[in-house]
């Protein structure tokens, strides 16, 4: 008779919070996470809070999608003379309770109704703080991942962060600016993004490619930086430091890859460019699925 006991997976809510449209390292992490994953372990469930052009790509992978839109900021407009401070007190403590309160209990409700023993929050440390309340309430233990360096930290940050099991920081870098932040260092560890190095290996042979579609001579060097636009992601060091650039490699060009997230800040760069004169050997590519190698032939 067979003795060994069959040991129940794990049922994980994997959350990815990102609302501005732009699809980015934080997805494909996600992915990889759903691609990989043990299920014999893990029951993993995936949560968007807006559909994506990712989505068949989870979907292919057997894991539950489900979408969760955050609800509607409350506004009771802007007012005037002794109204405008009642107005702006009224809509904050209405705020207040459609995130405390009616989001958490509808995030409550969906951790009970899914059956989750975790929640995993994909991309935030110290925020999405409806969806922690609601995994208080349920008595639902949560994790973090930090995948960037999060700004405005303050007391309520750092109070929800106190109620997470751990935070995964995904570099050293973001781990130190975590402990800067006194977010809970004792609680965060180092654990590097994998990489299927199948899934990034250049085509054997490519045609077409970035420099037939923006006309770049086939012998150009090429610099570049991959990622949504955001001004925390720093893609105007490399653009001001191309004219350094082109005065040793006349001939260089600069590409900008991924989806425009910050307009104004693509806006300053474009700016840059134009008056630095440099604007024809500096092009924004926009989104690009699959910026391998092959795609730069």
């Amino acid at each position: 008779m067979d003795n060994v006991t069959s040991v129940k997976p794990v049922r994980v809510l994997f959350y990815e919070h990102n609302t501005d449209g732009t699809v980015g390292g934080s997805h494909y992490c996600l992915l990889e996470i759903c691609r990989a994953v043990d299920r014999s372990r893990i029951d993993p469930v995936v949560v968007f809070a807006q559909d994506n052009s990712l989505l068949d790509a989870f979907r292919a992978t057997g894991v539950p999608i489900l979408l969760m839109p955050p609800s509607r900021v409350v506004r009771l407009g802007s007012g005037s003379g002794v109204l405008r401070p009642l107005l702006r007190a009224l809509q904050s403590v209405a705020n207040a309770f459609r995130t405390l309160v009616v989001d958490s209990l509808r995030w409550a409700w969906c951790l009970r109704r899914n059956r989750i023993d975790v929640l995993h929050l994909n991309n935030s440390c110290g925020g999405d703080h409806e969806v922690v309340l609601g995994a208080l309430l349920c008595r639902v233990p949560v994790v973090a991942h930090q995948r960037g360096y999060p700004q405005g930290v303050g007391a309520r940050e750092r109070w929800f962060a106190r109620h997470l099991r751990a935070i995964v920081a995904i570099s050293t870098s973001v781990l130190e600016d975590l402990a800067r932040l006194r977010l809970t260092a004792e609680k965060v560890v180092l654990i590097h993004d994998g990489i299927d190095p199948e899934r990034i290996v250049a085509a054997a042979s490519a045609t077409g490619g970035v420099r037939a579609q923006f006309g770049i001579p086939s012998d150009a060097p090429l610099v570049g930086v991959v990622g949504n636009v955001k001004a925390w992601k720093g893609q105007d060091t490399l653009v001001r430091a191309m004219p350094q650039v082109l005065r040793r490699f006349p001939d260089a060009y600069c590409l900008i890859v991924g989806s425009v997230a910050d307009e104004p800040y693509r806006a300053l760069m474009q700016r840059h460019v134009v008056e630095a004169g440099i604007a024809a050997r500096v092009v924004f590519t926009g989104y690009q699925r699959h910026p391998r190698p092959s795609w730069l032939r």
